[in-house]
């Protein structure tokens, strides 16, 4: 506990264990009392709660890319699929810059969640 290896044992050296070891314990009792605490105030429900797969960078992404895109085609930005396409211009544009920038390429699904959440301009 003390984290002293010692080949002879003598006073100095059990005052120094002594005193580390009541500084662990101290951390340890800190310890309990924080989770102690932390489980009182523990709500549940918000562990039970399904994950929201937003991703907000990927938000805030398309949010940007939207004037963009606008003033690039002259065309409003949509994710809908067009003319038996796999997937629109405007999401492999998004994903196209996910890529300059280094990140991950988004899935047309995560683009089109993304579009959905409107965003204050």
């Amino acid at each position: 506990m003390a984290g002293e290896i010692a080949a002879d044992v003598n006073e100095p050296r059990l005052a120094i264990v002594h005193f580390r070891r009541m500084d662990f314990l101290g951390r340890l009792t800190d310890v309990e009392v924080a989770a102690r605490h932390a489980q009182k105030h523990l709500d549940s429900k918000l562990l039970r709660r399904a994950r929201t797969s937003e991703n907000r960078a990927l938000r805030t992404l398309v949010a940007m890319a939207r004037p963009v895109w606008r003033s690039l085609t002259g065309r409003k930005p949509s994710v809908n699929k067009v003319a038996g396409e796999q997937r629109s211009d405007f999401v492999t544009f998004v994903q196209e810059l996910a890529k300059i920038a280094g990140g991950p390429e988004p899935t047309f699904k995560q683009v089109q969640s993304a579009f959905r959440v409107r965003t204050p301009d």
